[in-house]
């Protein structure tokens, strides 16, 4: 594929969640929302514009090259495109530390999304404005006064 540019109208999906490929976005012109699928609707995880990415944890994760989340064109947005081969050759110029960190983080990343992701389910089973309940330690008090209070 190599590196192109490429337009989308407002409300164009750029990734869909979920689908699989191999390609790095920066965005050059407009804005993008980054989005997550939640029972029948979906959350809004955050906004990008110019001269930020996306697409990097299916490059850094080969193991994991389906996308995690949507990301919809906001308003008219004008994106480079990158093959992961270009890719490469782009970040070939950095040292192989600097390949590590960027390959963790993206890992990192992705772990971090799939809590998230284990975090709105358990939200959605406990049902509308139910918090699910966590089991935890007992709390310590927080200061000497709060050990001499009188507890109900």
């Amino acid at each position: 594929m190599g590196t192109v540019e490429k337009t989308f109208r407002k409300g164009d999906l750029i990734i869909k969640e979920g689908h699989f490929s191999n390609n790095f976005y920066v965005i050059l012109e407009g804005s993008v929302e980054v989005v997550k699928r939640k029972g029948s609707g979906e959350v809004r995880l955050a906004v990008l514009k110019e001269h930020e990415f996306f697409g990097e944890m299916s490059l850094h994760d080969p193991k994991h090259s389906m996308h995690s989340a949507t990301i919809r064109a906001l308003e008219e947005t004008k994106v480079t495109i990158m093959s992961k081969e270009d890719f490469e050759k782009y970040i070939g110029q950095l040292t192989p530390g600097v390949k590590n960190l960027l390959r963790k983080m993206a890992i990192y990343l992705r772990e971090t999304s799939q809590r998230v992701d284990s975090a709105l389910e358990i939200k959605d089973e406990a049902g509308p404005g139910q918090p699910k309940e966590k089991k935890s330690a007992p709390q310590q008090p927080s200061s000497p006064d709060d050990q001499t209070k009188e507890k109900p």
